[in-house]
């Protein structure tokens, strides 16, 4: 057996031993460990029957973790110029560390010596607009004050014709002079019609290159924005190098591929946008993460009752409560299992995680912490219970054999419920009374064979599958158990 699963084995049987005794229960691992009362004839352990409280329990050792925890990621590409030690208490908005900027603040110089020019572009297209305004005025006052030129000049023509006019009706001028009169009208109309026109022409062009220093402007406000834009992005980016705590909380950094491998940040690594590099654990509520083989997982719900010990503060437990279970068994290489890595049929049955909440805050939780939990998955509040190897058959029924006074009597029962260590039976029997260990009119081989047939009835009865190692007698079953502490 390797150490994970010494380990494994030593808390399962540690913690159940705790979870019994703390209800008044008796364990048969007191019949290998301190040695079981005799028989009459010496040859035959017995144990006490017990009354009281009675659980069926699911067991695992995983980790603690925060329940709720506030990732950290680069806000942008850089190199890594300092970091604060892994496990700092900071406050939010604590930096956590810093990226170079050297190459930044270069192009901010850059970037502020172009917004100059820029600058400059912009103020010398106002000032062309305001020259082209100016122009514009002048040209335009020019063609109309040659429009107004024609139109009074068709106005003396017209007044001279009507002179003429009147003069040649009686007989007072040649009618030469009106035909000359009216040659003038007509040519004074062609000035003003030709003098309108160059106006049109002159407004329209006017206004054109009003429209072309507008664009001017326009561009060179572009220009400005542009860089000033730029400028801003790179204080930004600037700003955002150091890099600050979201939450408040201890500071734990996140593993990244580096040199083909993955390890966690330090100085002098690249990081890119959006990959979490550090994470601040809200430790106000932690949670005791733990894997749980597919045979158990279905007896796991929301809601049950548990209780957790911590390798790092021993001597106490904690109690818990069932969060919620996974869908999809976790990772091999994350499991527990021996032989899981390899991935092979070989490896044992799937696991998944099981979330367990921790009701109680102490300032001693850290994530990572190894925690060991028992999960009371099914409870009695008052059962008769003993040791399984106490079960037996009998005539085809289910039963177990009363120890003291004449005899051995077998006493039939039923089983109401079972974990990795007793049954709980409805039977007329009374707490305090003696059961043996095992059939007491058998060898031992046999009374082993008999254990076993019991083991299986007392599983159908509660309609529960059978779980690994059930093709070992109980004891062997105890002993795989217990047998690393």
């Amino acid at each position: 057996m390797g150490p994970t699963a010494r380990k494994l084995a030593k808390w399962t049987a540690i913690v159940a031993v705790a979870g019994i005794v703390a209800t008044g229960g008796y364990h048969g691992v007191q019949t290998i460990e301190t040695g079981a009362t005799a028989s009459a004839s010496g040859s035959i352990p017995t144990a006490e029957v017990r009354r009281g409280p009675f659980a069926r329990t699911v067991s695992s050792v995983g980790e603690l973790r925060a329940a709720r925890s506030y990732p950290v990621s680069a806000p942008h590409r850089g190199q890594v110029v300092q970091l604060v030690p892994e496990g700092t208490r900071v406050e939010e908005d604590d930096p956590i560390f810093w990226l170079d900027t050297q190459d930044e603040e270069d192009r901010l110089r850059d970037e502020r010596a172009q917004l100059e020019l820029a600058l400059k572009d912009l103020q010398a297209a106002e000032q062309e607009y305001e020259l082209q305004e100016l122009l514009n005025e002048y040209n335009l006052q020019s063609e109309l004050s040659r429009v107004e030129l024609a139109e009074h000049r068709l106005e003396d023509a017209e007044q001279k014709y009507e002179a003429e006019r009147i003069l040649v009706e009686r007989a007072i001028s040649p009618r030469s002079r009106l035909d000359e009169a009216e040659l003038a009208v007509m040519q004074a109309r062609v000035e003003l019609r030709n003098a309108r026109i160059n106006l049109r022409k002159t407004e329209e062009n006017l206004a054109s290159n009003l429209r072309q220093r507008q664009n001017s402007i326009e561009r060179a406000q572009l220009d400005v924005d542009r860089v000033e834009r730029r400028i801003t992005e790179l204080e930004e980016q600037i700003e955002n190098s150091t890099v600050r705590s979201p939450a408040t909380g201890e500071v734990s950094y996140l593993q990244v591929w580096r040199s083909g491998s993955f390890s966690k940040i330090a100085e002098g690594d690249q990081l890119h946008p959006r990959h979490n590099v550090v994470e601040i654990p809200d430790r106000s509520q932690m949670l005791a993460v733990i894997p749980v083989s597919e045979i158990d997982v279905s007896l796991v719900e929301s809601g049950q009752p548990a209780e957790i010990f911590l390798d790092a503060i021993p001597g106490l437990s904690f109690n818990g409560t069932v969060q919620r279970k996974s869908v999809v068994p976790v990772d091999a290489a994350q499991s527990t299992r021996p032989g899981a890595a390899s991935g092979g049929e070989s490896g044992g049955p799937r696991e998944f995680e099981v979330r367990v909440r921790l009701d109680d805050h102490d300032e001693r939780f850290f994530q990572g912490m190894t925690a060991s939990v028992t999960i009371d998955v099914k409870r009695l509040d008052e059962a008769l219970y003993m040791p399984l190897e106490a079960l037996t058959m009998e005539d085809g029924e289910l039963g177990v054999f009363r120890a003291g006074g004449g005899n051995p009597e077998f006493v039939p029962v039923t089983v109401q419920l079972m974990n990795h260590r007793h049954a709980a039976v409805n039977a007329e029997l009374a707490g305090g009374e003696q059961v043996y260990l095992r059939h007491p009119g058998l060898n031992q081989d046999d009374a082993r064979e008999r254990g076993f047939l019991a083991l299986r009835e007392a599983r159908r009865q509660i309609d529960e599958p059978p779980i690994p190692g059930t093709e070992e007698t109980p004891e062997d079953l105890l002993l795989s158990d217990a047998g690393d502490q």
